[in-house]
């Protein structure tokens, strides 16, 4: 990724912080790894058939929980 594209990126995510809440982007930010779990699961039928796809599938999961976590202890922010 370029530079100028990863700073253009950061302004978004923070003008999107400073227009509705840190708990509202990171809640965002966990519902599209649920989505991308998902979605891994709907296209490649999980461990059943491809077996090497599991753990991406754990961890998309995994991040989306803990980011969750991290967006109830910041509700006021």
């Amino acid at each position: 990724m370029k530079i100028i594209e990863k700073h253009q990126i950061q302004d978004h995510i923070e003008s999107l912080i400073d227009k509705h809440s840190l708990n509202f982007v990171l809640n965002c930010v966990a519902q599209i790894c649920f989505e991308k779990a998902d979605h891994i699961q709907s296209t490649w039928g999980g461990a059943e058939h491809y077996p090497q796809y599991e753990p991406l599938l754990d961890q998309f999961e995994e991040i989306a929980v803990l980011i969750e976590q991290i967006a109830d202890k910041n509700e006021n922010i």
